[in-house]
């Protein structure tokens, strides 16, 4: 299409799709990953990691980023027991207790998350479900067990 109207039909189509993305209405929380990347804020002293814990919201994340590399590095496999967390240090045990259902469930931090306000955790698909989370949860967690730390070499 040429003339005065062919800059329009871009625009249009985009209109279009809004429309259609809107009528499609809300998807639930728990399907949609987080992608909104911050810098995680300024994680607990390794003191104060031993008996570290925290209620808010919990959620679950997977079939979106089955195979995709975690923030530790590591590639995330939805049905392992793991979780992403913005401060704890990679590889520490956190117990995680639905306060609904009172399932709980250890899983290990590999990843960074949630971003969202009110939300302290983001578990496996696995371990979602050990828990009974089937979307956003109110939840509690506890450090049960801290990363090994890294060995020095004798001079």
């Amino acid at each position: 299409m040429t003339g005065r109207f062919s800059s329009l039909v871009p625009l249009a189509a985009a209109l279009g799709l809004a429309v259609v993305l809107s009528a499609c209405g809300p998807v639930p929380k728990a399907s949609i990953p987080v992608t909104t990347v911050q810098p995680p804020e300024t994680p607990p002293e390794a003191d104060e990691e031993r008996g570290f814990q925290e209620e808010g919201m919990g959620t679950w994340y997977g079939p979106g980023l089955h195979g995709r590399r975690t923030a530790s590095g590591e590639k995330f496999d939805q049905n392992a027991l793991t979780a992403a967390h913005r401060t704890l240090p990679f590889d520490t045990l956190v117990e995680v207790r639905n306060l609904e259902t009172n399932r709980t469930v250890v899983v290990r931090i590999n990843d960074r998350g949630p971003f969202a306000d009110g939300y302290i955790i983001d578990l496996s698909r696995g371990a979602a479900r050990q828990v009974g989370m089937l979307s956003s949860t109110p939840v509690s967690i506890r450090v049960v067990d801290e990363p090994p730390k890294a060995e020095t070499a004798a001079p």
